[in-house]
């Protein structure tokens, strides 16, 4: 007589947040934009004026957000990083690859707050992931067609001992996130690339594309898309 086989019912999937969720930390977010100007008038009263208050409400809606953003997210970021010297990271990393270290992953939240923060578009060209949909597919290492799509990128490289967090990630679309790769120029004139890859035209568009989103990648409206979306 054979045994019935019981199938085990598949885990149910991980439900995101919900909207009320949102609302609540939204508003302990971006409430002190509404109270800083309504404080403003009720102390200052007429000298304040319009000018005035278009100042406070820029400094609740869009500064306190981002502050709060860096005090959450990249002061205990630093400290951690502080705690563990890099070369030690970098020497784990190297013995053990990424399929075993849990720091290379970059969960689904946190691709989903850069993507928001992002706009889906590219850092470097700009391209968004409608308009990267519509091109014809790139072909594989396998000789496979792959569609083409954003990557979300470590700025500074995992490989290279720097940490998976919000403010080391940012979006670059397959074709320049393939030259970027693990580029990565130390104080001392070491460059991290892959050996194999390695020629003088990718090495000179890997550093023009590191350049070129230093800067974006600080944008203040970056940060504060970056509050909407963890909110």
């Amino acid at each position: 007589m054979t045994a019935a086989v019981k199938r085990r019912a598949a885990p149910a999937p991980r439900r995101r947040r919900r909207y009320r969720s949102y609302a609540v930390s939204r508003s302990v977010t971006f409430a002190p934009g509404f109270f800083v100007p309504l404080g403003g008038w009720l102390y200052l009263g007429e000298p304040l004026h319009w000018a005035g208050l278009a100042v406070m409400a820029a400094a609740g809606l869009f500064v306190i957000p981002v502050l709060l953003l860096w005090v959450l997210f990249c002061l205990p970021a630093l400290l951690m990083g502080g705690l563990v010297p890099r070369t030690w990271r970098i020497h784990h990393r190297r013995n053990h690859g990424r399929g075993a270290c849990k720091s290379a992953v970059i969960t689904a939240g946190l691709r989903r707050v850069t993507f928001a923060m992002d706009r889906s578009r590219c850092l470097y060209c700009g391209i968004t992931a409608a308009e990267l949909a519509l091109l014809p597919p790139r072909t594989g290492k396998d000789g496979r067609p792959v569609p083409r799509r954003l990557h979300a990128d470590h700025y500074r490289p995992w490989i290279a001992g720097f940490l998976t967090t919000l403010f080391n990630m940012g979006l670059l679309c397959d074709e320049h996130n393939e030259v970027k790769s693990c580029y990565y120029r130390e104080r001392n004139g070491y460059i991290w690339y892959h050996r194999g890859s390695r020629s003088s035209e990718r090495l000179a568009l890997a550093a023009e594309i590191t350049r070129t989103i230093r800067w974006r990648r600080w944008s203040p409206f970056r940060l504060w898309r970056a509050a909407w979306a963890l909110g």
